[in-house]
């Protein structure tokens, strides 16, 4: 009767399992007569259908101002408009839209999980998208609408400006367009993205501390604390589709300031070598199928985060932090001193007197980081979409020698960067890793003018995995490396990456 939900969206929208209701029918109670199809032609018989029809209408909306090269805004209104008439609907079982008023009611039934979900999502698209999203005349006394405040007002506290909503549904290259024109900026400051991404760093804060809901229409609740109150999160706790995850600070993550040596026999894994293109966590995907594993962040020595909480950068470290708690998790080292720049050997920055007589680097290992979103440019719409099942992965948070201000390669960088790779593989491996995403260790942004340091620094992994340390350590390594295209200085430094651990490794 209806098709499903289409276009690459994963789109979705609310009951009390003993306080809400499904939807039934006004026009036909059990039997379609030809009467009432002939008088609702083109619209659905019961109000789930309806519902179901408007959310892929308005994902194909969305999909061809997505498309769209020309004037994007002649698309909003109709976009708000079928916002409301979502909006609508699902609070009060009344269907107005194209002056079609169709009144399907409210039943005394209660909702399916698969149903809580739909309206749920639907009243997340009303929340992000309509003009107006406090316009919804709501009962305090009726407990079906009671619900629909209650979600409403967990979409309100992970509610983006509406000009950052919009950009959520439009090609990420628009957002590197420099603010006054000109050609493409390599510095997020001068961008609209910068401004985007330190709203949605925000919104992934606001996320992990109230919750939120999926683009499938699940709700994800975070464990509430014993002593705190917590009553909108305990009424959303009984609805069918919510799910109550662990979303604050991984209190096992641990800051190594002198380093790590490891005990203990190797368990003699021939180890599997693999060089993909590919964010971090999508390649962890694909090669371990969500299993366990640890994943690099090529970390700013002096910020967590990078510049996310400054000017929303798009460097792997930036990313990872927009998508996860990680970032709670490096502001808690933070505070207890990790960031602390000094000159003595073992702390977190890159020191200057590290010698051969202290083989060790500091660093911070996190075993449980977890995701909540996926990345910008994933196939799906919108961008760093929510997601109803968040994984969780080990962390490895290891800094890399900055060459951005360097006329020459320092004496001990070699020396310091495999430091540093041995601190990552120590970690892992310490805390029972045997899969292990890696990157190209400072060959971005830190990579300065040293255009041959890709080959360097995949020589020198190659030379510290096979010390006698590590032999039959893990069972599989993987290099993934992000390739984008010509980077600033015109050059594609980004496959120049890939290929120099391709061909040590690949």
């Amino acid at each position: 009767m209806l098709r499903k939900l289409c276009v690459g969206f994963m789109l979705a929208a609310v009951c009390n399992m003993s306080t809400s209701y499904a939807f039934w029918s006004a026009i036909s109670d059990q039997e379609y007569t030809g009467q009432e199809h002939n008088a609702y032609k083109g619209y659905a018989l019961n109000a789930m259908d309806q519902l179901e029809m408007m959310i892929v209408y308005q994902s194909n909306l969305l999909t061809k101002r997505y498309q769209e090269k020309g004037d994007i805004s002649r698309h909003d209104k109709k976009i708000a408009s079928v916002s409301d008439a979502i909006g609508k609907l699902v609070t009060t079982g009344i269907f107005e839209y194209d002056r079609i008023v169709i009144p399907y009611g409210i039943s005394l039934t209660p909702a399916t999980k698969e149903q809580a979900q739909l309206m749920t999502q639907g009243l997340n698209f009303f929340a992000r998208l309509s003009d107006n999203p406090r316009k919804l005349a709501l009962s305090t006394s009726d407990p079906h609408q009671q619900s629909v405040r209650n979600i409403l007002e967990l979409a309100s506290k992970t509610r983006l400006h509406k000009d950052v909503e919009k950009a959520m549904w439009l090609p990420s290259e628009s957002w590197e367009e420099p603010i006054g024109g000109g050609a493409a900026a390599a510095n997020s400051k001068n961008t609209p993205g910068g401004s985007y991404r330190t709203a949605i760093l925000q919104q992934t804060r606001n996320a992990l501390e109230h919750g939120y809901i999926a683009e499938d229409g699940m709700i994800v609740l975070p464990l509430a604390e014993p002593s705190t109150p917590a009553p909108l999160k305990e009424a959303l706790r009984h609805l069918p589709n919510a799910v109550v995850k662990d979303l604050g600070p991984d209190n096992s993550s641990k800051y190594y300031p002198t380093g790590l040596q490891l005990t203990g026999s190797s368990p003699g894994y021939t180890t599997k070598y693999q060089v993909l293109q590919g964010d971090s966590i999508q390649v962890a995907n694909e090669v371990f199928k969500r299993g366990r594993s640890a994943i690099l962040n090529m970390a700013n020595e002096k910020n967590p985060g990078g510049g996310a909480r400054t000017h929303g950068s798009r460097a792997q470290e930036e990313q990872l932090c927009y998508r996860s708690n990680l970032l709670p998790i490096l502001e808690v080292h933070e505070t207890a001193g990790a960031y602390k720049i000094d000159n003595d050997a073992g702390k977190f920055g890159t020191s200057r007197k590290i010698t051969d007589k202290v083989d060790c680097d500091s660093g911070i290992f996190s075993p449980h980081v977890t995701f909540i979103r996926d990345r910008v440019n994933s196939g799906f719409l919108p961008h760093y979409m929510f997601q109803s099942n968040p994984e969780s992965y080990g962390m490895i948070t290891s800094a890399a020698f900055d060459l951005r201000k360097r006329k020459a390669i320092p004496s001990n960088y070699k020396y310091i960067t495999k430091a540093k790779i041995r601190f990552q593989l120590r970690s892992a491996a310490a805390n029972g890793f045997t899969n292990l995403v890696l990157g190209a260790f400072g060959c971005g942004a830190f990579k300065g003018s040293f255009e041959d340091l890709p080959q360097r620094v995949a020589h020198y992994y190659s030379r510290v995995l096979n010390e006698a340390e590590f032999k039959g350590r893990f069972e599989n390594v993987v290099f993934a490396i992000m390739v984008n295209g010509k980077g600033v200085r015109g050059k594609n430094s980004d496959q120049d990456n890939f290929n120099a651990f391709q061909k040590i490794f690949g």
